[in-house]
């Protein structure tokens, strides 16, 4: 849009583009999920029937609609449950690895976040707030980039631009204790495995 001074610099993965194409051209596509990835799914999130159906309904807003949710996702388990895979395997592959980002904590403790600019959807790994220096300020932190429409981006060398958020959060762990969470917050939806409930 040269008017507006804009680019839309969006690049669809080669599986949103035959949605898109099937779509348009009025085929029906099957609203079945394939069975190893369900399996991975169901697995990732505990088991769980309806925390499976919460995360396939929060994914497929993300992905119809290429927008924030205003919740994250909290998959905590023992290894070997699925995260990475879920996230590495299907998620990253349908919404693009251009969009999607794998971070540690400690990349939030940086005042340098122009990886958020283009990312729809990120796994923050190995998650445990408290033994981070700066629990409380990064908690807080988590929290705000969660709902905020608008998010201040700092590439290295360049002064700090307000932009657009679009970014949506999944945090994993398998630490006993990755994020304390108040029971009246209702950005995270959790996904637990129950062998790792003590």
């Amino acid at each position: 849009d040269p008017e507006n001074r804009f680019i839309n610099l969006f690049t669809p993965s080669s599986y949103l583009v035959e949605a898109l194409e099937a779509q348009s051209a009025d085929k029906n596509l099957s609203d079945e999920v394939p069975p190893m990835i369900k399996k991975v799914m169901y697995h990732a999130l505990g088991s769980d029937d309806e925390c499976y159906h919460h995360f396939l309904n929060w994914l497929a807003v993300i992905v119809q609609n290429r927008c924030k949710t205003n919740t994250a996702w909290l998959l905590h388990g023992t290894q070997g449950t699925g995260k990475g895979v879920l996230f590495n395997q299907i998620i990253a592959p349908i919404l693009g690895r251009k969009h999607t980002q794998n971070k540690l904590l400690h990349d939030f403790e940086e005042s340098f976040n122009g990886w958020m600019e283009d990312c729809l959807c990120v796994l923050v790994d190995e998650v445990q707030v408290s033994n981070s220096p700066q629990a409380v300020r990064m908690k807080e932190k988590i929290k705000a980039y969660i709902p905020e429409p608008l998010v201040s981006i700092r590439h290295m060398r360049q002064t700090g631009v307000t932009r657009p958020s679009f970014i949506n959060f999944i945090f994993a762990s398998n630490m006993p204790d990755p994020i304390k969470l108040d029971p009246e917050d209702r950005r995270f939806n959790c996904g637990l495995d129950r062998k790792s409930v003590v």
